[in-house]
């Protein structure tokens, strides 16, 4: 289509130049007038040709980009940090049309000298990764089961890849990565969001002990620890000694003293 679309235009442009010609000799008092053009036509393509460096460059970079096949309508790419879709291709510059309906506009020539990323240049099946915190204390071989059982049931898996694996492990969580595929980049966009939003709910149902929580240690859990006290039991208010918090810096264990039971 892309290059049936711009040969028709070159055949049109040149179809229109010799219907312009002929009538320009065939008419006897344009005939001179005709000849005097062409014979100056000579010159005047130098100087046009001189003038007009990145009109001519952008028309020949148009032909090379539709008859090379590297690009063609309703491909989805990546430009500019954009994503979208080749809407059209023209000799001069082409539009593509992007996930917002934006229109971004682009030289022909520009294809030639930046690179670009070309999601259905041979197959619009594509790869997608999920990233998602947790807690340590998730139970990961739950988790990918869980992740395989939904994708079974979600009509936008295409099944040839269902992974998950634990990417990250500094700080208090964990980082599992999860890769899934789908037959084109839409259904892979929309599944990505689907497994992210569901993996997310499947923890806080099961094990919302493995929700991401940033932990503090504040005064009152260094003298808990310290005391032994526990919810249902206030221990008093003690001073803290600077070794104690000393330990803390350093994330030394403390040594718990639980009441006893004359206490």
């Amino acid at each position: 289509r892309t290059q049936a679309i711009v040969t028709y235009r070159l055949v049109s442009a040149g179809v229109w130049m010799v219907a312009v010609g002929i009538i320009l000799f065939n008419i006897p008092s344009l005939r001179v007038v005709g000849t005097s053009l062409l014979g100056a036509a000579g010159v005047a393509g130098v100087i046009a040709a001189l003038a007009a460096q990145t009109m001519l460059q952008n028309l020949f970079a148009g032909m090379q980009l539709a008859f090379g096949d590297a690009l063609r309508l309703e491909d989805v790419v990546v430009i500019e940090g954009e994503w979208g879709r080749i809407e059209e291709i023209t000799l001069s510059y082409v539009v593509v049309r992007i996930w917002d309906e934006r229109r971004l506009v682009l030289p022909t020539s520009y294809f030639k000298t930046h690179a670009y990323v070309n999601w259905t240049r041979n197959d619009p099946a594509v790869l997608g990764t999920i990233l998602l915190d947790a807690d340590w204390r998730l139970p990961v071989d739950e988790a990918r089961a869980e992740l395989r059982r939904y994708l079974t049931v979600n009509p936008l898996w295409d099944g040839r890849s269902c992974n998950m694996e634990v990417n990250d492990a500094t700080g208090p969580y964990m980082r599992l990565r999860m890769t899934i595929s789908a037959s084109n980049p839409s259904h892979q966009w929309s599944l990505r969001c689907e497994v992210r939003e569901h993996m997310i709910r499947w923890i806080v149902d099961n094990h919302p002990h493995c929700i991401p929580r940033m932990r503090v240690n504040s005064y009152q859990s260094v003298m808990d620890v310290r005391n032994g006290a526990f919810p249902d039991q206030q221990a008093e208010a003690q001073s803290i000694e600077p070794s104690e918090i000393q330990m803390l810096l350093s994330d030394a264990p403390f040594e718990q003293r639980k009441p006893g039971p004359e206490s």
